[in-house]
């Protein structure tokens, strides 16, 4: 069948159906994120005295190994146990460096959604899987059911005119799957 997947910081994937792959994405992501961050700090504060990057490098290069190598085996978990023959993904906004957390904001300037979204892209294009990105705007925020506007509250979908209640993940992946079948016909 078709699947409509909803992308996330924390959580990898999500797909139309609840299923959740990349459950510690954001724990690889963050950790290279805050790595990045204080290191850039760390040798902005010492620079004269600093002989070099080249551990700091060491570290980077490890982090994002492993975050890549996380990322890779949960697609082929994904595409082994969806067995889909189109995927339905948003297309994606860029990266905003607005707002007040600088952790957060750090971690959602290196998202790498990027890397994801190309890895996803050379396996389903190496096992035939079709692969189309919808329109994105307001998916998260519009009713899977009625299509009318709801609103999400710590992580979770409410339309108070359908009374549909969804995590808000799983919300956005239906839109993204009937988006993507609107537009097939």
């Amino acid at each position: 069948g078709e699947v409509g997947l909803a992308f996330g910081l924390v959580n990898m994937f999500v797909t139309d159906e609840g299923h959740i792959y990349g459950k510690d994405f954001g724990k690889y992501q963050f950790a290279l994120a805050e790595h990045v961050r204080t290191g850039n700090a760390r040798y902005s504060r010492n620079k004269k005295n600093n002989p070099g990057r080249k551990k700091y490098y060491a570290q980077k290069q490890r982090l994002e190994a492993a975050l890549h190598t996380y990322v890779n085996g949960e697609i082929n978990r994904l595409l082994e146990t969806e067995k889909p023959g189109q995927i339905y993904i948003p297309k994606l906004p860029r990266s905003s460096r607005a707002g007040v957390n600088k952790t957060y904001n750090h971690a959602v300037s290196m998202w790498q959604k990027g890397y994801v979204k190309g890895r996803l892209t050379q396996k389903c294009r190496e096992r035939s899987i079709g692969l189309t990105e919808v329109w994105g705007k307001n998916i998260s925020i519009e009713c899977s059911q009625c299509e009318a506007t709801g609103k999400k509250v710590k992580d979770v979908f409410f339309c108070e005119i359908c009374g549909l209640e969804l995590p808000e993940r799983v919300n956005t992946a239906r839109n993204v799957l009937k988006r993507g079948i609107v537009n097939r016909n």
